[in-house]
């Protein structure tokens, strides 16, 4: 599957290649092979692809968890990769949330 790269900048992450921008008021990023796709805005983190911390499940419809603390909307490239490393990192799962407000919402 072809990622678009139009508006996305690219980022290079412990050597992997990722492409990001800012978008709706949050911050989204996808990877190269489609298999993470990832909204941060607002303390939240919307999933759309099956890699997202191993956590089992992702990959249909947007899933909606709580990011940590240390990031809610990245403004550089350095929140960036933070953000990216804590997102494909194996660990416990972060509390989700509901989806009733899609991130398009609001």
């Amino acid at each position: 599957m072809a990622i678009s790269r139009k508006g996305k900048r690219a980022i290079v992450v412990d050597g992997e290649e990722f492409l990001w921008r800012y978008w709706k008021g949050g911050t989204h990023v996808v990877d190269l092979d489609g298999q993470l796709n990832l909204l941060c805005k607002a303390d939240r983190v919307w999933v759309r692809a099956p890699r997202f911390r191993s956590v089992v499940g992702c990959g249909g419809r947007h899933r909606c968890f709580e990011c940590p603390d240390f990031f809610w909307i990245s403004t550089n490239p350095r929140q960036v990769a933070e953000f990216i490393r804590w997102a494909v990192a194996a660990g416990p799962d972060p509390r989700e949330l509901s989806t009733d407000h899609s991130p398009a919402s609001g």
